[in-house]
């Protein structure tokens, strides 16, 4: 596509249909009365932007938020009637090659794929070789291919340290993210362990010493999204779980943490009656912030937790926690207001509060 040297080369060349943008001398589409309004907003569009040919990067003076919506809005064409220039062979580049056609017949178009491990000269150099262009686009795709298996099997390691360290409630950094030094924690322990046994892990070390690659995936960034995306996937697990056994029970417990922001402890307890024999579960889902610790405060964080997670409030047949007043309270508690949304949420003090209590009395009486 070349550049327009005036405005008319493209207010001359506009019809739209339903599927793709064609090119038509203007006076021959303005007597079809049907194209007149899709053509007439396109050229009010293309008159509102700076740039008079989208689909002409060489227009693209100022990239502004217009002209990006315009491209979303348009989207892309393809232009397949270009005389590309020859070389001394009367050789030329093709359309053919923006199809690749796979092993079992399918035909795909071919995306643009790069990678910043791909050593492969196309992708850095391009290539005028149109004889044997289609070997190269093979060869190119191939390597993209192994360099995309490669990062999956580097990552499927990640992932399994995090899960062994997480299991284990084991702590993952040290005092510094560097392969090979002291005090780097355990998480690049074990990776480092992984690297004396297995290729893969050993290839990738390799890459990380030579600067091959910019981003290694074994920082605490990427750990703390690791864990992150683990942690929702476990928690969708359990609640599709007390989805299917559909009545449950919920624990709570409030504790301030190192920065003394209250946290709450949510726990949902269940029976499974499918097992042999019958077991009670119970999960911990996750710590809830809670800014107001009344009665009222725990009461709706803990109303709005279980609408979030798409349970539903009236199979809750069971809550469990201390004996606060907050809690406990007969009048105005969790366990009052829970009660009143729904009166089959039997009410359970904390057998271990209890316990502490009664040794509190025996030492108070002794």
């Amino acid at each position: 596509m070349g550049g327009c040297s005036s405005n008319e080369q493209i207010t001359n060349r506009v019809e739209l249909d339903d599927n793709n943008i064609h090119e038509e001398n203007l006076e021959e589409v303005t007597e079809k009365p049907d194209t007149v309004p899709k053509n007439q907003e396109l050229l009010n569009d293309l008159d509102n932007c700076i740039c008079k040919n989208i689909y002409d990067p060489s227009q693209w003076n100022t990239v502004d938020t217009k002209l990006r919506d315009l491209l979303v809005e348009k989207g892309p064409i393809r232009i397949t009637d270009i005389n590309f220039p020859k070389d001394n062979l009367s050789r030329h580049f093709s359309t053919t090659h923006y199809i690749q056609i796979l092993a079992n017949g399918e035909r795909h178009e071919r995306k643009c794929t790069t990678s910043h491990t791909c050593n492969s000269k196309l992708a850095s150099e391009g290539s005028n070789d149109w004889r044997n262009l289609s070997a190269k686009l093979k060869d190119h795709e191939e390597q993209i291919n192994r360099d995309r298996a490669h990062w999956k099997n580097v990552l499927s390691r990640i992932i399994a340290v995090i899960k062994t360290l997480g299991k284990n409630n084991l702590a993952f950094r040290g005092k510094n993210e560097k392969t090979y030094q002291e005090s780097n924690g355990n998480f690049l322990s074990l990776i480092e362990m992984i690297a004396e046994f297995d290729p893969v892990m050993q290839e990738h070390i390799w890459r990380i010493k030579h600067d091959e690659i910019l981003n290694n995936y074994l920082g605490h960034n990427i750990q703390n999204e690791l864990i992150n995306l683990l942690a929702s996937e476990i928690k969708n697990k359990i609640i599709e779980k007390i989805k299917e056994i559909k009545y449950f029970s919920i624990i709570l417990d409030c504790t301030r943490d190192a920065s003394h922001q209250e946290q709450m402890t949510f726990a949902l307890r269940s029976v499974d009656i499918s097992a042999t024999p019958i077991k009670i579960n119970e999960y911990f889902l996750e710590f809830l912030k809670v800014d107001d610790t009344s009665g009222k405060g725990v009461f709706e964080a803990i109303i709005d937790e279980i609408k979030n997670v798409g349970l539903d409030i009236d199979n809750l047949r069971g809550q469990g926690y201390d004996n606060g007043s907050n809690m406990k309270g007969k009048h105005q508690g969790v366990q009052k207001r829970l009660l009143d949304v729904n009166p089959r949420a039997f009410h359970t003090p904390c057998g271990f509060h209890n316990l502490n209590l009664l040794i509190q009395l025996v030492k108070v009486y002794n």
